[in-house]
């Protein structure tokens, strides 16, 4: 349907539509000719693109469940070319266009028949060849559209026509209110919005409404009509610019109501207090911020509080100066709460109390200005979690999008459920509501093209044209490429008004009403006939609602109010032109001058009379009764609060337990900070390319510690070998008792593939980084992995996984990348999370519980037997020292006397357990589960965790000791993290390690880069001047 192109400059514009439509007739025709089709084509059918399925024209896709290879599909439908959706024969010329594919969208299933054959009758002249002031294939075509609603219903239309009669000057007296009608210099558009108003309420309270009477000089009470809800109503505007006088006499009357979009998001009302709360979040000690903040609702100061609060100087942190100022005043219990949220660095909380207790929503109290402030916050949210949560980072990036204007962030809002929608009619496409009401009729295309006529360039599809002004006493000099370029511009802006108003009527069901005067209000004669002066162009939505009244008025063969003097039936119709029009609503109501086939009553209302009185009020009244509200006394009611008892969920990784329980401040400052992991450079960007945390560790910190220079990065390096290992590994596959059975997972039968070609290059391609190194970092890298690939092969586990006995122990079979999911729950017994103890909150929450889950990969799983027992271990492969020049030279070769011991033989091997105990513990407990939940008398043994050190192919198993005091450690750490996740803000910020940890600090994020962070105490902060640490 090209009448709904209503874009320009996009692939949807008439004339694009127009040529790709020939260009697809032109495609189908020459494949008509293609032999090959013969067999799948059927001489005047097309084949039915609806899915057939197995059920016929009225079944579906056979869903895959329900497949099978010996059923077969039902053979595909043909359609008719000639033959319509009602079985009646089509034109040749549509049977034609059908078989070159061009398909005519006729069927509306949405407008009442009624109101659709009255619009269809609009149509026709609205789409009509007398419109057309320059020709061109932009223009749209007519296309009666058939009813396919079954309803009862046969549609309405209306005319809101704002009309005043006696006015005068307003009262002088400030307490007394007035009617809008009544003022003199009243705003047409406030005018409008009061009768759309008045009538809305009528409709959806089901009250009935009057009619004026010419001939009687009174109104005719009109029956009421089926009520409607709110959100049933759909107001169609051509600019926003009104938007908050329509929605403030809507809601006036008690009626929700929701626009879809109300202007930039930081230029908001409700938004401008949160950003002097974020200005001061940002810097503490602003004076600029704190005033902001001191006048907005969330604090309502005074002058004179105000005055007195910042009149000290030397203000290094207004929160809590500002607490302590209010520390007896209502706002006190507030601030001091902000003010300890604020010492936190609980930003996010700070914005959630300031919505939830402060009367930020009492003065912005309608539901659009809820979701606008939730929608600021949201932002915030999401900047500072690119941003490091940093508030200083969040303002700026703020203030960056505040100078991008309408192409900055738009505060829009999701129409809620039983609210009134306010939209744009490009923002309607595609939408229907039963009642349709388009406002602003008259001014609907005359104000973009008095715009576009003080423009000097003008771009259209077809010419660009510029016009000079080099003397500014004369006129502009004539160009005839500018003449031609703003005739052309002209055109197809009143062709695309036109699909507008097609658009625009189109959305409807039932109701549509139509909202406007040209100008100025019209007036009530001494005839008593309401009068109104037109002079129509055809640039304007009223313009042409008016023609279409009067093609129909012509058309119906009699004279109506909407003809004028010489037109003819059958003849074309003249401009209308600058004309006055007297009308009798209550004639209207009776016959409406249309068609036959069109709809017979039109209501017309012309001013608030017509419908439920209403006694005016002034705002100064108004404000007078809120005042006198909030003044009176107000008995303290004691409630009781809810307890709400939840039990809260932490995500965790198992290769961050043991960076987490060696530094607890760097956990800490991640998860309670909302820090990033990774260093801060002024210079460069990090060379982490994502999350530590998302990234299971292959490093053991060395790609922060050390540049990797001829190799890939340790991660890198350390997944290539991984990745080995977990395609390469032998299996004996062979089972020792069969009662203690293994599950087949575990019995993968293979041999030996390490030192495979195949599996070497399938390990070293996986990873992207392969590609990015030189020919002879490849070389190098491809020659260290085999290496190691030797080692291993050559160690206890290599020896193992061929099936050979190694210190009395056998290997029954074996799981490479072992994945586990494990829960453990610690009882916090009702911890109390709620940091605003200064307030009276509604409800408390109890944190009964954390589940901590870990979900991942174990590296090798070994199930095997030692003597008559059967066990079960865990392997975690590491690469640490891999990349060294000489492998010999590496710490983890010193005093290997007994290689294939599981015993640790020197202090790197000690050290390297203790570094990952709490990982490989986790490893263990997973597995001791799963045993735990078979019968007793089959359950394997759990051994303690052991590591393969690639650098050395030795097989470490952790010491019992080490084993038994890991898991304490472990436990004490899900507590801790427990008591985190349960009241963040309530637990003790941990303090800088010791400087004999300084080597822990160097594998830290927060240590490394530019601008340390943190670091040992005693050691300097802030700008990495000698980078001394870093080399």
């Amino acid at each position: 349907d090209m009448k709904q192109s209503i874009y320009r400059f996009r692939q949807a514009e008439v004339t694009v539509m127009r040529r790709m439509v020939a260009s697809i007739r032109v495609a189908n025709s020459i494949e008509q000719n293609e032999p090959r089709l013969e067999p799948f084509i059927q001489s005047g059918h097309g084949r039915d693109p609806r899915p057939v399925g197995a059920g016929g024209e009225s079944g579906s896709f056979i869903q895959a469940s329900d497949y099978s290879r010996d059923e077969q599909s039902a053979p595909w439908e043909y359609v008719s070319f000639g033959i319509d959706d009602s079985g009646q024969a089509v034109e040749d010329t549509t049977a034609q266009e059908r078989a070159e594919g061009h398909i005519q969208l006729r069927t509306n299933f949405r407008t009442a028949p009624g109101l659709l054959r009255t619009l269809n009758n609009m149509f026709d002249d609205t789409f009509d060849a007398r419109h057309h002031q320059f020709p061109g294939d932009f223009h749209a075509t007519a296309q009666p559209l058939e009813d396919g609603r079954e309803t009862s219903h046969t549609g309405t239309i209306e005319w809101l026509l704002p009309t005043q009669n006696d006015t005068g000057e307003l009262p002088l007296d400030m307490l007394e209110g007035y009617n809008l009608y009544d003022a003199r210099n009243a705003n047409l558009r406030h005018l409008e919005h009061e009768l759309i108003a008045s009538r809305l309420d009528t409709l959806v309270r089901g009250l009935p409404t009057r009619i004026w009477s010419s001939d009687a000089a009174a109104y005719v009470e009109i029956e009421p009509e089926e009520t409607i809800s709110p959100e049933d109503v759909m107001i169609l505007v051509h600019s926003r610019k009104h938007i908050p006088d329509l929605i403030s006499r809507l809601q006036a009357r008690g009626l929700p109501v929701m626009a879809d979009k109300q202007g930039e998001l930081l230029k908001q009302p409700v938004v401008q207090p949160m950003m002097a709360v974020l200005e001061l979040l940002s810097k503490p000690n602003s004076r600029h911020a704190v005033h902001s903040l001191l006048r907005s609702p969330i604090v309502g100061a005074s002058s004179i509080q105000i005055e007195e609060l910042m009149g000290e100087s030397d203000v290094e942190n207004f929160w809590s100066h500002t607490a302590q100022y209010f520390v007896s005043a209502p706002q006190g219990p507030l601030l001091e709460a902000l003010a300890q949220l604020v010492q936190y660095g609980a930003i996010y909380e700070v914005f959630d109390a300031v919505l939830d207790h402060s009367d930020l929503l009492i003065a912005y109290p309608d539901e659009s200005e809820r979701q606008v402030a939730e929608m600021w916050c949201a932002l915030v949210q999401k900047i500072g979690a690119d941003l490091g949560h940093e508030p200083a980072a969040i303002l700026e990036q703020m203030k960056a999008f505040a100078t991008l204007g309408n192409k900055g962030p738009q505060a829009s809002t999701t129409p809620t459920s039983g609210a009134i929608q306010i939209m744009t009619i490009h923002g309607a496409k595609g939408l229907q509501a039963p009642v349709v009401i388009v406002t602003g009729l008259f001014e609907a295309g005359r104000r973009s093209s008095s715009i576009e006529a003080q423009n000097n360039v003008l771009i259209t599809p077809d010419v660009i044209a510029g016009r000079i002004h080099p003397w500014k006493s004369k006129d502009k000099p004539e160009d005839a490429l500018w003449m031609l370029a703003e005739q052309m511009n002209k055109a197809q802006n009143q062709a695309e008004l036109r699909r507008q108003f097609y658009v625009a009527l189109t959305r409807v069901k039932d109701r549509l009403i139509f909202v406007g005067s040209p100008n100025a209000p019209c007036s009530i004669g001494e005839n008593s006939m309401i009068a109104m002066k037109i002079n129509s162009k055809g640039n304007n939505m009223g313009d042409l609602m008016m023609d279409g009244f009067r093609y129909m008025g012509v058309q119906s063969g009699s004279e109506q109010v909407w003809n004028l003097d010489g037109d003819v039936h059958g003849q074309r119709l003249d401009e209308y032109g600058e004309q006055e029009l007297v009308f009798n609503p209550i004639s209207l109501f009776h016959t409406s001058g249309f068609m036959d086939d069109s709809l017979q009553q039109l209501r017309m209302y012309h001013h608030p009379d017509c419908f439920s009185t209403q006694t005016p009020t002034s705002q100064l009244a108004n404000w007078l009764a809120i005042e006198e509200q909030l003044s009176a006394s107000v008995e303290v009611v004691e409630s009781e609060q809810h307890i709400v008892h939840q039990s809260p969920t932490l995500r965790m990784t198992a290769h961050g337990l043991d960076t987490a329980n060696s530094c607890r401040r760097r956990y800490w400052l991640s998860h309670v900070k909302g820090w990033q992991s990774e260093p801060l450079n002024i210079r460069g960007i990090s060379n982490l390319i994502q999350d530590e945390e998302d990234q299971k560790d292959r490093s053991s910190g060395e790609d922060l510690e050390y540049e990797s220079i001829g190799w890939p990065s340790a991660t890198s390096f350390g997944s290539m070998f991984h990745r080995l290992v977990e395609i390469g590994l032998a299996n004996p596959a062979e089972m020792k008792f069969e009662e203690f059975n293994l599950s087949p997972v575990w019995l993968n039968s293979q041999p030996n593939q390490l030192l495979s070609s195949k599996e070497i290059d399938d390990a070293t391609h996986s990873q992207s980084e392969w590609h990015r190194l030189s020919p002879e970092e490849q070389h190098q890298t491809r020659s260290r992995i085999i290496q190691l690939a030797s080692l291993l092969t050559k160690g206890s586990l290599g020896r193992m996984a061929e099936g050979q006995k190694v210190n009395g122990c056998e290997i029954e079979g074996l799981r490479t990348e072992a994945s586990f999911f494990f829960d453990h729950e610690v009882n916090l017994e009702g911890v109390v999370r709620s940091p605003l103890t200064q307030l009276q909150q509604p409800y408390v929450r109890l944190i009964d519980s954390v589940n901590i889950l870990f979900e991942g990969q174990a590296d090798i799983a070994l199930a095997g037997v030692d003597g008559e027992q059967p066990w079960i271990q865990v392997v975690d492969l590491k690469t640490s020292g891999a990349r060294e020049e000489q492998l010999e030279n590496h710490p983890l070769y010193e005093s290997l006397d007994e290689p294939f011991s599981f015993e640790p033989q020197n202090d790197a091997e000690f050290e390297m357990l203790r570094n990952h105990r709490l990982q490989l513990t986790l490893y263990s407990l997973v597995f001791r589960r799963q045993e735990e939940q078979k019968p007793v008398e089959k359950r394997r043994e759990i051994r303690p965790p052991a590591l393969l050190i690639a650098t050395t192919g030795r097989f470490v198993q952790m010491p019992d000791s080490m084993y038994e005091e890991a898991q304490k450690e472990l436990l004490n750490l899900f507590d801790w993290m427990a008591h985190l996740v349960a009241d963040p803000n309530g637990t003790e910020e941990p303090k800088r390690l010791p400087l004999e940890f300084i080597d822990t600090c160097k594998k830290c994020p927060f240590f490394k880069g530019d601008v340390r962070l943190c670091g040992p105490q005693g050691m300097d902060l802030g700008i990495n001047a000698d980078f001394s640490y870093q080399e």
